[in-house]
């Protein structure tokens, strides 16, 4: 293929290039694949920064993807990071949606033993923890629930319809990523239905660093782990598998978790054909303090989760990019452990495919697609009744339910000098409501002020179907409601970026009014929680700003980034009567610091500082002070805190490096969920063998 001209001018330190075959983007699939020159982002900077577009190209290197950039294009001097920002590739294109990167550097900078811990110190991220390590995790973005989130692995949606409690349950250890993207606002054009509020999309590397490497941990509270990778690559093919194996007695009551997972990802790619495979496996068994309902402390979960997916993309005078998919998830809950009180099994199975087609031409790039994806449910609680289907020797499933969303897209994308434009929208029909498509459209558009900075703007309306839990979901605490309808909502961000060698930061504000919104609430002390809907107006606004200190202050000092963010979000609630308690939809941050410090102490030896401070809105159900059989008990605002916690890393000889892992080192107990302390100082020592 010819190289088009560039129309703007090369700067050395960025580039984009069309068929980028350094690593497999997992939002490929569906989309742009940008690889942005920009500093290490840490956890906080923002991927909408400042690109230089050079000539697109299909040449195919030595296919090492850590080698090879596959051209002979300028060198890039600063870190490049793929992120997929729309559903079409643009053959020369700047991207308005506001997307933060997390990539593997920063991830082996924090003291994180699981995917969630890494997220904590993202500020437009509400993570929220009823146990250790990604342990029954809750994560929303820019004020929404956990359930408003799509979840991603390489491009794949593994949501759960069931409830979105498991959804951040992700089948990979934190070694096996090589980035995380953070798409903010309604992407229900971008990335599917369940994606009211945004994004979450973790890319695992395609290859190992090295063939072969084991890491084994051990820590406070019993816990103890170990993970064992290993990889293979050649010019055109790559594989690498992980398995590890963790358990902890949990720093707070009943809080213990044994778990076992499983990964394996392949890759080959040519010229004209890139093709990905991916399977997951895990086995997850935990004492779920207060899960459902925080009057019942001795809760308990198994799960069980395997995946798989296979994806395409065949470049030709039009590119095609189909991807299938399976995901399976098993469940079984108890009310009170060991006790068949409040005891669910449920088994949920997603499978699906897409496949989209996108031409570049005179008027920019158009890209046209379609996905069907199925999602059913058996269950002993959730769904109609059905005939009994065999759960285990003495249980039946005995209810279930199922639905088939299909979801047509379309894009189009435009540059005209300074100004970039992308508008599109999705059309969409479920079998649960009827066969009626509804539209949600958007438009993404940025301009370039200066070679440094940037401001971009974008609008659009997502939806979201409630999940089987809030539709039938009944319990001595808890009842949903079959009649909710699909959550909708508008959503506008505009801001500002700027992004130089050593300094890169952005500046935005959002504004999100959804109608349909659902939440769990209780009317009176006495109540139970019901699945309801209200409307919401939601406003907030976000900074972030990243100093890459050993280009500004040069090499001689010890001190390496430095990374701060701050997020402001508030509420304005329309509920048809007044409401007790909230469950999830109040209890959204209103202030979240966050801050991240590199340095070297002497040679080999290095710290990483992260710091957040969180003031959280609405009230728990505080049950310690209960004397009452019935459970009830006294409604407690949360109160602010903040955690500092410590990773000091060691190289020792050649294959081997050291961490110790401080969380909270000030020894503070707090509240993520109500009632559920959080441990105090929590140390993990470690070493990584590489071969």
């Amino acid at each position: 293929m010819k190289k088009k001209k560039a129309i703007l001018p090369k700067w050395k330190n960025v580039r984009w290039k069309r068929f980028e075959h350094k690593r497999y983007s997992a939002f490929r699939s569906m989309g742009v694949v940008f690889t942005l020159g920009m500093l290490s982002v840490s956890t906080l900077a923002s991927a909408t920064i400042e690109i230089d577009y050079s000539l697109p190209t299909t040449n195919v290197g030595s296919g090492n993807p850590e080698e090879d950039d596959g051209d002979t294009a300028d060198p890039i001097e600063l870190q490049a990071v793929e992120v997929s920002t729309s559903v079409s590739s643009l053959v020369e294109g700047r991207s308005a949606k506001v997307v933060a990167v997390i990539t593997a550097d920063d991830i082996n900078r924090t003291a994180s033993q699981s995917l969630t811990d890494v997220l904590k110190a993202t500020s437009v991220l509400d993570v929220r923890q009823r146990g250790p390590m990604g342990v029954q995790t809750d994560i929303g973005v820019d004020g929404g629930t956990h359930d408003q989130v799509t979840i991603m692995l390489n491009g794949m949606n593994i949501s759960s319809p069931q409830i979105g409690h498991y959804s951040a349950d992700w089948p990979v250890e934190v070694k096996d990523i090589a980035r995380i993207e953070v798409l903010e606002g309604g992407a229900s054009r971008i990335a599917g239905g369940s994606s009211l509020m945004g994004a979450i999309n973790v890319v695992t590397k395609n290859n190992t660093d090295s063939p072969l490497s084991a890491e084994i941990a051990a820590g406070s509270y019993g816990t103890v782990g170990a993970t064992v990778r290993a990889g293979a690559s050649s010019r055109n093919w790559s594989n690498s598998i992980s398995s590890s194996y963790k358990r902890s007695d949990g720093g707070t009551t009943n809080s213990d978790f044994d778990r076992v997972q499983a990964y394996y990802h392949g890759l080959y790619q040519s010229e004209k054909l890139m093709l990905a495979w991916q399977a997951g496996a895990s086995s997850l068994s935990h004492g779920a303090n207060t899960f459902y309902s925080a009057a019942y402390p001795n809760q308990h979960d198994a799960l069980r989760r395997c995946l798989g997916s296979v994806s395409a993309r065949i470049s030709a005078f039009v590119d095609i990019e189909p991807m299938v998919y399976w995901h399976r998830m098993t469940d079984h809950y108890q009310l009170v452990r060991d006790t068949p009180k409040g005891e669910n099994f449920h088994r949920t199975d997603v499978y699906g495919g897409r496949v989209n087609a996108s031409k570049a031409w005179a008027a920019g790039n158009t890209t046209v697609g379609v996905e069907v994806r199925r999602e059913k449910i058996v269950s002993t609680n959730l769904g109609h009744e059905i005939d009994p289907i065999k759960c285990n020797d003495s249980i039946d499933y005995v209810y279930g339910d199922s639905r088939t969303n299909t979801s047509v897209y379309v894009e189009h994308n435009a540059n005209i000098g300074p100004l970039s434009v992308s508008a599109g929208f999705v059309a969409a029909a479920n079998s649960m409501l009827n066969t009626k498509m509804r539209f949600y459209p958007g438009i993404d558009a940025s301009y370039r002020i200066s070679r440094t900075v940037r401001a971009f703007a974008s609008w659009g309306k997502s939806y979201r179907m409630p999940t089987f839990t809030d539709l039938y979901y009944k319990s001595v605490t808890h009842e949903g409601n079959r009649d909710l309808k699909p959550e909708q909502m508008q959503s506008v961000q505009a801001g500002i970026s700027v992004a130089t060698p050593s300094v890169s930061g952005r500046v935005y504000a959002f504004w999100h009014k959804g109608s349909g919104m659902l939440d769990w609430v209780m009317y009176h002390p006495d109540d139970v929680f019901h699945a309801a809907a209200f409307n919401l107006d939601n406003f907030g606004a976000s900074a972030q700003v990243y100093t890459q200190l050993d280009r500004l202050l040069g090499n001689r000092q010890p001190l390496r980034s430095l990374s701060v963010g701050y997020t402001y979000i508030t509420q304005r609630r329309h509920d048809v009567g007044e409401v007790y308690k909230s469950n999830y939809a109040l209890e959204y941050l209103r202030h979240k610091v966050v801050a991240t410090l590199n340095h070297s102490i002497v040679k080999g030896l290095e710290a990483s500082w992260n710091f957040r401070w969180v003031d959280r809105c609405g009230s728990y159900i505080d049950y310690s002070a209960s004397t009452v059989a019935d459970h009830s008990g006294v409604l407690r605002p949360y109160r602010p805190y903040a955690v500092l916690d410590l990773r000091v890393t060691c190289t020792i000889l050649k294959h081997f490096n050291l961490y110790v892992d401080a969380n909270n080192l000030t020894n503070h107990r707090y509240y993520d969920f109500g009632s559920i302390p959080q441990p105090g100082l929590w140390v993990m020592c470690g070493v990584e063998y590489r071969l």
